[in-house]
């Protein structure tokens, strides 16, 4: 699990930066935020971030990865 420190708008997405890196154990392209399912991307010019297919606002929050 990771805490969401800060977001960024791309489009479609919500880059998340996160208070680390996503578990090298995580296999799949979906993360779970308030119980709710969402697809994901890597952002691998960004440590310790991800993206997520989403408009709304995740800053603290606390993200699970499925399959990790």
């Amino acid at each position: 699990m990771n805490k969401i420190l800060k977001q960024l708008p791309c489009d479609k997405y919500a880059v998340l930066i996160l208070d680390s890196a996503p578990p090298t154990s995580w296999n799949s392209n979906i993360v779970i935020i308030d119980g709710v399912s969402y697809e994901s991307e890597i952002v691998y010019d960004l440590p310790n971030a991800i993206a997520v297919k989403s408009n709304e606002t995740f800053v603290g929050k606390t993200l699970e990865y499925k399959n990790a």
